[in-house]
């Protein structure tokens, strides 16, 4: 079964890991589903042969969910980060808007 996250849930998963390494260790993809990430639904696989079939593509089951990558695990982690840095008191709004830019 595959566990959907929110914004905010998967912001606290990548606040639960200490540095780079742990970020790697725990994630191997960040899938979202299309649109406005605040409203996203998102997947973090332990590892990419889980995020990604045999050839090179997001699984059928998780495409079924309308989710498709979004972005590297340690990019997720960087614009999380630089966004703290740049305003400390960031909203989950800002965080969304941050992610959505540098995904664009």
């Amino acid at each position: 079964m595959i566990a959907l996250l929110d914004l905010r849930q998967t912001l606290d998963a990548f606040a639960a890991c200490n540095d780079d390494h742990d970020v790697w260790a725990s994630f191997g993809w960040v899938h979202a589903s299309e649109g406005d990430l605040l409203a996203a639904r998102f997947w973090l696989p332990a590892d990419e042969d889980a995020a990604f079939d045999d050839d090179g593509e997001v699984p059928e089951a998780v495409q079924a969910l309308g989710l498709s990558a979004c972005l590297e695990p340690a990019t997720f982690a960087d614009v999380l980060d630089v966004q703290k840095r740049q305003r400390p008191l960031s909203s989950l709004q800002d965080y969304a808007e941050a992610l959505a830019y540098y995904a664009e």
